[in-house]
């Protein structure tokens, strides 16, 4: 199997390489596509180098399991997760064993956290989280830790059999295992390929000494991060390669050690990703800033996989630059070259995947790549500066839906504003151009209507008897604050109060369970059935016991005494029952409408321009008035590219006034005449009171103005102007200012707060 990985790896570098060869070998000077270009196909070929290199050892052989464990004391890092994910967790951890919440800020949900878990459950409250981890240390009493965030919990088994490789060494011994932690419940919008070869990847890296952090998934030893406290604003991966240097070693297990609940809403999805991405490239560059070169170049490859969003933006760059070109920059067909790209990336693709031992799910990972662009982009300054910080950046809460307008923009007005001549690469450029945007339309909008992101929780596929309001039904999915069945009666109201008693096969002393408020929040009707949605109505004891039969019945834990599963159920299928959301305020609903009548309107007037750019037309913005009154200024003309002796008086056409800066004018065709390969034109604005003459080759080809639409490019005009753009540029300026001088405020204010409270 080894031998099979090692073959593919060398098969995708082998192409990767060849292909930046040929390229430099076609360039035709190093012009500024020919460059950017070089740059894309370079950055890819390095990562699957290096990948050569990470698989070129064999494996390192997993920790072996011992016959008995050792406990794990649970630190639950408490951060802006969703309150009711955050109890779901610190419950389910209480089960496998003592749990100290570490937080920067009291939360109202651990006021009664005891109760919730049933057991004894810690809580340290610092100005940072590595002060607040330092406390919690205090009172460990086990020999080994995991630190989770507030989305995941622990698996018993296996963190106890990991620990007790821990304490079985010396010192100078094993001093950390890495497993891995996997999502539990399907109901975000991309699936988790995309992760799992990730993390396949990082296993690859170990077997050359490169040593990071794996979230939720590091069990450490518990005198060693007492001794050595994590660095607030480091990354975690560096306290691990402070201990190697000491003399200190690691050891991977196979088995996962805790389970992560996937964001299932927008407004959390969006920060966690970015802040996870962020959090991986720290590590990654802090690795590569410290270690030997044979860990650097291995940091280096990982850390330009995961910066993948930068070749994106200079592949779109490069199509867009070609586009404005007269010619392509290399010695073969822009045909060739784009369809060598596009299979050398397919290879890259199919080699990874089989080399990682992946299943081959492209529409998945499409959709994945385009959800972790935001974070991969906003990742650089993290690589730059090797510090964990918050991104100042606002998160949006559909960032592919703005990211596309602005690379719409940015990519087809360029392209619009070319000028009066058309090659197979302009062809190919608008073509790549539009299945592109194309592309990024429809994951941005298919994230724009994501019904699954306008709740707060996530839910989980499970069937069990069920009686609401004494009418007997069953539940399709539920979660830690609610539940939806069907076969309820539909008398019911939205905020009716009603009684509803779960059937759990797993409670052995009452398998029906005590009875549950609930409250009616949704009435639908979904396939000819009538669906029911629940939000339940619990104290904490209540709350506590739900979160734990409702794992146990879906398979996540298993029975009897609730001890956590070691090998965890496959990811229950998400239900095939769709629940509308409940009715947003007026104002959300007036901000939606105003969203979708803008994204509406962009995508028509951008994919129409498109269109007819590919079809050999052009729309072009009067910017004169020389044509009044047959065109106005801010009109927009379509204009179909004809050769020049074709042209007959009375046309309206466009033609460069100045061939070297390609500068357009659209005036009406006096005359034309073809002698021998020259056509001589004259012309002249309706408005004006001159002619002019002017001449060109007699294959060149001239816009010939096809119809016109008023009016709707006084924007365009408007912005073009010089007063306007430095109107624009002095408030944008103002806005920074003003932005700067409030942080630099701010920034005394908690460092005089901070002296203060020392």
């Amino acid at each position: 199997m080894h031998r099979v990985v090692r073959s593919f790896a060398v098969l995708s570098a082998a192409t990767s390489v060849t292909a930046v060869a040929l390229t430099g070998w076609w360039a035709r000077g190093l012009t500024p596509v020919s460059v950017t270009v070089l740059i894309a196909l370079t950055w890819a070929a390095a990562v699957a180098v290096v990948d050569v290199g990470t698989t070129w050892r064999r494996p390192v052989a997993d920790a072996a399991t011992v016959a008995s464990g050792q406990a794990v004391t649970f630190i639950v890092r408490l951060g802006d997760e969703r309150a009711d994910v955050a109890r779901a967790s610190i419950v389910l951890a209480a089960q496998a064993g003592p749990v100290v919440v570490v937080t920067t800020r009291h939360h109202a949900l651990l006021d009664d956290v005891d109760h919730l878990a049933g057991t004894e459950v810690r809580e340290c409250v610092a100005d940072t989280m590595a002060q607040a981890m330092t406390q919690a240390l205090q009172g460990v009493t086990t020999d080994a830790v995991l630190v989770l965030s507030a989305s995941a919990f622990p698996l018993r088994g296996p963190c106890e059999r990991a620990a007790a490789r821990l304490t079985t060494e010396g010192a100078g011994g094993i001093g950390w295992i890495t497993g891995t932690a996997a999502p539990f419940n399907d109901d975000r919008y991309a699936p988790g390929h995309r992760e799992v070869v990730a993390a396949r990847m990082r296993i690859g890296g170990q077997r050359v000494g490169l040593i990071t952090w794996e979230p939720d998934a590091t069990i450490v030893r518990t005198d060693l991060l007492r001794a050595h406290p994590i660095e607030s604003g480091r990354p975690d991966g560096r306290w691990l390669r402070d201990r190697a240097r000491a003399g200190w070693h690691g050891a991977t297990v196979a088995e996962p050690v805790a389970r992560r609940a996937a964001a299932a809403d927008a407004p959390v999805f969006w920060p966690t990703e970015v802040m996870r991405e962020r959090g991986a490239v720290a590590d990654l560059a802090d690795a590569f800033a410290s270690g030997t070169p044979r860990v650097r170049l291995v940091a280096a490859g990982a850390l330009l996989r995961a910066l993948f969003a930068y070749p994106v933006a200079l592949w779109l760059a490069a199509i867009v630059l070609i586009g404005r070109s007269s010619r392509f920059p290399l010695a073969v067909s822009p045909v060739s070259f784009f369809a060598m790209c596009g299979a050398l990336a397919c290879t890259r693709w199919l080699a990874s995947r089989v080399a990682y031992d992946v299943g081959l799910h492209p529409l998945d990972e499409a959709h994945e790549a385009a959800y972790d662009l935001p974070g991969s982009f906003l990742a650089l300054a993290a690589a730059l500066t090797r510090r964990v910080r918050p991104t100042r950046v606002h998160i949006s809460e559909q960032p592919l839906l703005w990211l596309a307008l602005v690379l719409t923009l940015l990519t087809t007005l360029p392209l619009l504003d070319r000028h009066s001549t058309t090659t197979s690469a302009i062809g190919v450029s608008v073509g790549l151009t539009v299945v592109a945007l194309a592309a990024t339309w429809v994951f941005a909008l298919r994230a724009f209507g994501a019904r699954a992101w306008e709740r707060s929780t996530y839910r989980i596929s499970v069937e069990l008897p069920v009686t609401v309001g004494g009418s007997p039904a069953r539940t399709i999915d539920g979660s830690p604050s609610g539940l939806a069945v069907i076969g309820a009666p539909n008398g019911f109201e939205r905020g009716a109060r009603v009684d509803v008693v779960v059937a759990f096969d797993d409670d052995h002393d009452d398998p029906r369970g005590p009875p549950m408020h609930a409250r009616v929040v949704a009435v639908r009707d979904v396939g000819g059935r009538t669906v029911t949605r629940l939000a339940l109505e619990l104290d904490a004891h209540e709350r506590g016991r739900w979160v734990r039969h409702l794992f146990a019945a879906a398979g996540i834990v298993d029975d009897g005494a609730l001890r956590l599963d070691t090998t965890p159920a496959p990811m229950p299928k998400p239900t095939r029952f769709v629940l509308e959301p409940d009715r947003a305020p007026a104002a959300e609903r007036v901000r939606t409408a105003v969203r979708v009548a803008l994204v509406s309107a962009v995508s028509a007037l951008v994919g129409s321009a498109l269109l007819l750019s590919f079809l050999g037309y052009r729309p072009m913005v009067v910017r004169s008035g020389s044509m009044r009154p047959t065109l106005n200024v801010g009109d927009v003309v379509v204009a179909r590219w004809i050769r020049a002796d074709r042209l007959r008086p009375g046309e309206i056409v466009t033609f460069p006034a100045d061939i070297e800066r390609h500068q357009l004018i659209t005036h009406r065709v006096q005359s034309a005449t073809v002698s021998g390969d020259v056509v001589t034109v004259t012309t002249k604005g309706d408005a004006n009171a001159e002619p002019e003459k002017w001449s060109t080759a007699r294959g060149a080809l001239v816009g010939d103005v096809s119809w016109s639409i008023p009016k709707i490019g006084t924007v365009i005009v408007v912005l073009g102007e010089t007063a306007t753009r430095w109107w624009l540029l002095a408030v944008s300026g103002a806005v920074a200012a003003m932005r700067a001088i409030g942080f630099i405020r701010r920034r005394r204010r908690r460092a005089d707060v901070a002296l203060a409270t020392a």
